[in-house]
């Protein structure tokens, strides 16, 4: 199977998504995805736990999208998806926050992911 390539996405065999952030397309739903996953969260900064410079309490205009997995080698690793087989994946943080953690790859930062969207399904 070949990446399927569209003006504003590109999709891998693999499943993985990369949105094209110079499309006005790509770049909408790169920002609908920050912010669902500042809902998904309950307005919670995703790397609350890990950071000392976090206020917690994150809002929209201070969101930026946080890589559970890295971007790795120029980005060759990036998945912009929010959703993988059920499971959330990625985060919304504050840019200050991202900073800090860097290319680190948290070993807890998946559950926290897992608890945030447990706990909106069940109030659904």
């Amino acid at each position: 199977m070949r990446t399927q390539r569209k003006n504003w996405i590109a999709i891998f065999p693999n499943g993985r998504e990369v949105l094209n952030l110079h499309s006005p397309r790509g770049l909408a739903e790169y920002l609908r995805r920050i912010e669902e996953m500042l809902e998904r969260q309950g307005g919670i900064c995703c790397l609350s736990r890990f950071c000392p410079l976090c206020p917690g309490k994150l809002l929209l205009r201070e969101a930026c999208f946080e890589h559970e997995e890295g971007r790795g080698a120029s980005g060759g690793h990036r998945d912009d998806r929010i959703w993988v087989e059920g499971r959330a994946q990625n985060g919304a943080a504050h840019y200050w926050c991202n900073s800090w953690k860097g290319s680190k790859r948290l070993s807890r930062f998946p559950s926290v992911m897992r608890e945030s969207s447990e706990a909106s399904s069940k109030d659904v």
